[in-house]
């Protein structure tokens, strides 16, 4: 059923418009000029699959918007509105999207090494947060972060624990890249606590977060261990896919960790970069243009001995150092690459090499 179309006349200035949504169906096509100047003023918008179709969703801070025309154009199925041109003024509260669900998770995961293993203690689900364990032969314990929503966008929430008791050892990573969508409002926040008793270890080891344009995220990352634990940490995050041409050109990203050892704070960091991210990103004191990273911690007696390694796996895209910290060591190293494919090259080597003989989590690959 073709829609209906009439023209609503109002005058300059006057009778501001409340609506929820503002659709064209296409057919004659939207002008391009009037897309970039509803981006400009704040819309968003999206092409939904399997329907020729342009939604724009506008939020509350926007403070105004000019227009020359309203039209309604109403089938069997909606009734949309759609803007045209700079004259009449939409007034700021007047235009809404309507609260969408979000996704709220948290799980947590406690083990104790008992009978010569690490072996579970406790097990906690909620909403889209998942955790599942691989079986393996001997320690160290694996587990496999899963959020079943298929990835963040602005207002979700999600939350992981992990509890190592004294002397077990566990190695978490997920079951696939964690994808940051746009945002029509808020941010996505994880929050991430780990805690590892005398003697114990922890290997975290997510796969890469893809961050898209127009997205909001935060991320705080907080560990404790106790004298004599050790841990590896990584998180690496991709601005945009170039196979896919998408580029990840403006958005806030935050990552925030706090490491201590003996209740000493041993790593503090606040990476931050928005709103402008690809252009950031471009700087040569920044990234050089390139649009994958890595951070990689490690926290260990054995670091001072795996420096060149480490180094020579790197290469020219980054580099290592190594402190000492409460009678143990500290390796911190930066990894840069052109896409998340040439950083992962580099990532495979790099675990393998840190983390032992447990290797690499059976989920990554090349």
């Amino acid at each position: 059923m073709a829609p209906a179309v009439r023209n609503l006349k109002s005058k300059p200035h006057q009778n501001p418009i409340s609506c929820q949504r503002m659709t064209q169906e296409t057919g004659t096509g939207f002008p391009e000029r009037i897309m970039r100047q509803l981006e400009s003023a704040g819309a968003s918008f999206a092409r939904p699959r399997g329907r020729a179709a342009l939604q724009y969703g506008f939020e509350s801070e926007i403070r105004s918007l000019r227009c020359s025309k309203v039209m309604r154009i109403s089938d069997s199925n909606h009734i949309s509105v759609v803007i045209v041109g700079a004259m009449d003024m939409i007034e700021r509260g007047l235009t809404f999207v309507p609260p969408a669900q979000r996704v709220a998770g948290m799980a947590r995961l406690a083990c104790d090494r008992n009978g010569g293993r690490t072996r579970l203690r406790q097990l906690y689900q909620d909403g889209s947060a998942k955790i599942r364990m691989p079986a393996v032969s001997a320690d160290p314990l694996e587990a496999v972060l899963i959020n079943t929503a298929g990835g963040l966008t602005g207002g979700d929430r999600l939350g992981w624990e992990v509890d190592v008791g004294a002397g077990a050892a566990a190695t978490i990573t997920t079951q696939a890249c964690e994808k940051v969508y746009r945002a029509a409002s808020d941010r996505a926040e994880v929050r991430v606590k780990l805690t590892v008793g005398a003697g114990g270890r922890i290997a975290w080891l997510p796969q890469e977060t893809i961050v898209f344009d127009r997205s909001a995220f935060a991320r705080r990352l907080d560990l404790e261990l106790a004298a004599g634990a050790e841990a590896l940490v990584l998180e690496a995050t991709v601005f945009g896919r170039l196979a896919m041409g998408e580029r990840a050109a403006h958005g806030n990203f935050h990552d925030r960790w706090r490491v201590s050892q003996d209740g000493a704070l041993v790593h503090a960091e606040d990476f931050r970069i928005g709103p402008g991210m690809a252009a950031i990103l471009s700087r040569s004191a920044v990234a050089g243009g390139a649009i994958a990273m890595a951070t990689v911690l490690m926290i260990s007696p054995r670091v001072e001995a795996l420096l060149d390694p480490v180094r020579d796996i790197i290469g020219g895209q980054g580099d290592a150092s190594v402190w000492s910290v409460k009678k143990s060591g500290k390796l911190l190293a930066r990894l840069f690459a052109e896409d998340g494919y040439q950083l992962r090259k580099r990532l495979v080597p790099l675990v393998e090499l840190l983390n032992g003989r447990a290797g690499l989590p059976k989920l990554w690959s090349l």
